[in-house]
């Protein structure tokens, strides 16, 4: 009988399991977003008679989706005739800062309303004139023989309108009523006044800053009243109306904005000096 065979002994395989780990969904790091629709808008050109408008930063993420009133835009401005040598102009778009080649001010349309009444020769003030469009509009009512002073708080908005607008006939300067002081009486044919109650804060200072500005209009002459809302225009214009002022016409609107066109009266009206003006 045979011995029986040893056993070999074998040692077991041992088969590792792979571990699984649970996957996570990646989390972006801090501003990815933001950086995301930065890139997607930044870079863009835009040229308007010769200017040329690049986008630095897009707006942020929250105002690209809910378009929210503080969203901010930032342009390189260059002008024509520039050096390109030297850094552009950086100005910020806000709801508050329009510039009308990128996006309508309503200022440029509600100044048409003085069309028909400011001549070639006129002296013009506008109060309020932002970046500069609507003063340019009243530049060419007035012509080469008139004048515009164009005054603003914002100074961002007085450098870019020199350089954009640069017609010999109107001076952008940085002030507000106050600077009306050194104006003679009935100094101006006409007058623009955009939100001329803005920061004022009770009725002593609404009275003082309207006799101000009705100061330096000329008898006969005629007050644009344009206020950014409703609720500017409206306190604006009860307040002029107290001065007895000729209201004429329906008031108009563009957009949020309104604006109302008073005359002051005169004793001794002057001659017409309309002359023939190309329709623009």
């Amino acid at each position: 009988m045979s011995p029986p065979r040893p056993r070999s002994r074998t040692t077991p395989t041992r088969v590792e399991t792979p571990q699984v780990a649970e996957t996570q969904p990646e989390a972006h790091p801090p501003g990815f977003l933001e950086r995301i629709a930065a890139n997607l808008r930044a870079g863009t050109v835009r040229v308007v008679e010769g200017v040329r408008y690049r986008e630095r930063r897009g707006r942020a993420i929250k105002g690209l989706l809910h378009q929210t009133a503080d969203a901010v835009r930032e342009y390189e401005v260059r002008f024509p005739g520039s050096d390109r040598r030297e850094r552009p102009m950086r100005i910020r778009a806000t709801r508050a800062r329009i510039y009308d080649d990128l996006n309508p001010d309503p200022r440029a349309e509600l100044v048409r309303r003085l069309d028909d009444v400011v001549r070639p020769g006129d002296r013009v003030l506008h109060l309020g004139s932002g970046t500069g469009a609507s003063a340019k509009r009243l530049a060419y009512l007035v012509g080469p023989s008139g004048g515009v002073v164009a005054l603003d708080r914002d100074g961002e908005s007085v450098r870019f309108a020199r350089q954009r607008y640069t017609d010999a006939q109107t001076g952008y300067e940085l002030g507000w009523i106050e600077t009306l002081s050194g104006e003679l009486d009935g100094a101006f044919d006409a007058v623009v006044a955009v939100d001329p109650l803005r920061d004022t804060t009770n009725q002593i200072e609404r009275a003082r800053s309207i006799a101000e500005i009705l100061r330096v209009v000329r008898q006969g002459g005629h007050l644009l009243c344009v206020g950014s809302s409703s609720e500017s225009w409206e306190l604006a214009r009860r307040s002029i109306e107290d001065g007895r002022l000729e209201t004429l016409g329906e008031p108009l609107r563009s957009g949020d904005w309104r604006a109302s066109l008073f005359r002051k009266p005169d004793a001794n009206p002057r001659q017409d000096r309309s002359a023939h003006r190309e329709p623009r």
